[in-house]
């Protein structure tokens, strides 16, 4: 039961450090114009990833005592409707709480 536990807080952790890269990336790519043949690949790949995760909300509450993950399914699902989804009260709560958390992470790491 501990080891299952501690694969999972390792799953999310990576989850989580991985959206902190791929979610601003993915922001700036859809609120532009006009997509090369690879931005659209790339587009294309991130949606995977977000399509294929299917943890629910309740795990990292349980598991990091978090939100993180509605706020990364918020913001993923708002950067596809809201053009001013940077200014959001979404997008800078998932930046600090994620920063936060990573912060977290590499303090623990390094004691």
């Amino acid at each position: 039961m501990v080891r299952e536990r501690i694969q999972a807080v390792f799953i999310l952790q990576k989850f989580v450090r991985m959206s902190r890269f791929l979610l601003p990336a993915y922001v700036d790519l859809i609120q532009r114009d006009h997509l090369s043949a690879k931005e659209q690949r790339k587009i294309s790949r991130i949606r995977n990833v977000y399509a294929s995760f299917k943890a629910s909300s309740e795990v990292s509450r349980s598991l990091i005592n978090s939100d993180i993950l509605d706020l990364i399914k918020n913001l993923y699902t708002l950067a596809g409707i809201d053009k001013n989804i940077k200014s959001s009260e979404t997008y800078i709560e998932f930046i600090q709480e994620s920063d936060e958390l990573i912060h977290q992470w590499n303090k623990h790491i390094l004691n």
